[in-house]
């Protein structure tokens, strides 16, 4: 009888650009609706209220 032939193992290829979409949402999850509002209450124009708003 012959051995089996050897094959490599496949190596899973990470998609970088899913990491960093994760990354991105654990920023806004963790807090930074709370940086936003802080840059608020410093500097109140339309751009800073609109995204206290949405936040």
């Amino acid at each position: 009888m012959t051995a089996p032939a050897q094959t490599s193992p496949t190596v899973a290829t990470r998609i970088r650009s899913v990491d960093a979409l994760r990354g991105f949402d654990m920023l806004w999850i963790l807090g930074a609706g709370t940086l936003v509002q802080a840059i608020s209450k410093m500097s109140d124009n339309g751009a800073t209220r609109f995204l206290t708003t949405q936040l």
